[in-house]
């Protein structure tokens, strides 16, 4: 089973990395997806639902971890040749990377808890969270400097946290459908994966020679 759950682990990372990156690499081939108002649904993401999964099936804590956080540091690195240093690398990342470990923490707490609504109600946890912290640090590296749309007090982060409203729908949604998605995967390649374990069992009866 640990070497189900490892290429499961490699799959996921290499899906989220290949995820954020997509938006980067479509002007690369003609299509402009960094435009305002582009097609591309920003925030439409797994990575979050990768948290919560992980923090909640994953028999090492440290590679569930490790995953998301790592998806995320290859995606920074990839994106520094495509973007350049300034975009890749920003005052708000760390208050990034740690609301993603907080998302996992969020799957560590519905750890061995069946049903739907602890999906539900895991991913809406990861994703508040997310959203407060995340836009609390683009408010604080931002507030007061010149150009910056949000003032140094209240009134600015409040502007900040209404900003990003639509992007909390669209993170919503997507951490709903990709946790769906990777909970029922998983829920198939444990039952798979017990059934070909039944069958190598060999029945214990004294007729057999």
């Amino acid at each position: 089973m640990s070497g189900v759950r490892l290429r499961f682990a490699l799959i996921l990372m290499f899906y989220a990395v290949v995820v954020r990156l997509t938006p980067y690499l479509l002007p690369l081939v003609g299509v402009d997806s960094l435009q305002s108002g582009s097609f591309y649904p920003w925030n439409f993401s797994p990575l979050m639902a990768i948290c919560l999964f992980g923090g909640a099936t994953f028999a090492s804590r440290s590679a569930a971890m490790a995953v998301p956080l790592g998806a995320l540091l290859l995606s920074d690195l990839a994106m520094w040749p495509l973007m350049g240093s300034a975009f890749a690398f920003y005052p708000n990342q760390p208050v990034v990377y740690a609301s993603f470990a907080l998302g996992v923490a969020v799957g560590f707490a519905v750890r061995n808890r069946s049903g739907l609504a602890r999906v539900a109600v895991g991913g809406a946890s990861a994703e508040l969270l997310f959203f407060l912290t995340t836009n609390f640090g683009v408010w604080w590296f931002a507030r007061g400097t010149v150009g910056s749309a949000y003032t140094a007090n209240l009134d600015g982060l409040l502007s900040c946290y209404i900003a990003a409203l639509p992007f909390l729908a669209r993170s919503l949604m997507s951490t709903y459908m990709y946790s769906g998605l990777l909970f029922g995967a998983w829920a198939l390649v444990c039952h798979r994966v017990a059934e070909r374990e039944r069958s190598k069992v060999v029945p214990q009866s004294s007729s057999i020679r």
